[in-house]
């Protein structure tokens, strides 16, 4: 049994540890468990590189594989509702937990620490920067609103429509609400939260109110802007 294998072994599950730590702490889907792991594994890896001799089989080319095989147990804690998408971050973690154990399977143990303690740091002091910034943003945040009327029969289609308009444009909604209305239609008025000092918000609400009057199935366009009291009235058809 050699004794440098063991410790490296050791050190590697350690290392996942710590990284996993902060994760398990926000309750996130990969803990401790999964990048002590992960980390474990690519130790692994890549020290079976080191014992096996010849070229082909030069740790280089182990990690190499090592970077190219994570990413799909990356992308397997990565989440897509609707336009949202979370999970990223753990993602990210998962991979850098690979390299950490990479690092400490090639024999550098005391740098594999430092990285994953570094790791840690970034995660947590970068959370709460984070916010920070977007406590400010949103500080400077307003909301304009714009009202959609459609048949009753095409309101999936409209509001999928409305979705793929949004995301097109790159506009935030805050919420989208529908209501009936007399003679079958249905009103679905969209929340925008949008920065009020950007220029380019205007522009793209007019482009948004001028997509959705190229659709057949939308009778009606209300941009009523940032008061629902002033509404401004864009008429397709009748």
């Amino acid at each position: 049994m050699n004794v440098t294998f063991v410790v490296n072994l050791t050190v590697a599950i350690m290392a996942g540890i710590i990284v996993g730590l902060e994760r398990q702490w926000q309750h996130k889907i990969a803990g401790m468990r999964t990048t002590a792991l992960v980390s474990f594994g690519a130790c692994l890896f890549v020290t079976l590189s080191v014992f096996m001799a010849g070229d082909d089989s030069s740790p280089t080319r182990i990690a190499a594989q090592v970077v190219s095989g994570i990413g799909f147990l990356a992308g397997g804690v990565i989440i897509r509702d609707g336009f949202s998408v979370s999970g990223i971050n753990t993602a990210a973690i998962i991979w850098c937990s690979a390299a950490i154990g990479s690092i400490i399977g090639a024999g550098y143990r005391l740098e594999g620490i430092v990285a994953a303690c570094m790791l840690m740091f970034v995660n947590i002091v970068l959370r709460s920067l984070s916010r920070k910034v977007d406590n400010f943003l949103l500080s400077d945040s307003t909301h304009y609103y714009v009202s959609v009327k459609c048949g009753h029969e095409d309101e999936i289609k409209v509001r999928t429509k409305i979705l793929h308009t949004l995301n097109a444009l790159g506009l935030d909604f805050n919420q989208i609400t529908c209501s009936s209305v007399k003679e079958g239609r249905v009103d679905i008025l969209i929340d925008l939260e949008v920065n009020a000092h950007e220029s380019s918000t205007p522009i793209r609400i007019k482009s948004l109110v001028e997509k959705l009057l190229t659709e057949r199935r939308i009778l009606q366009v209300h941009n009523i802007g940032a008061d629902l009291e002033e509404r401004g009235l864009t008429d397709k058809h009748e």
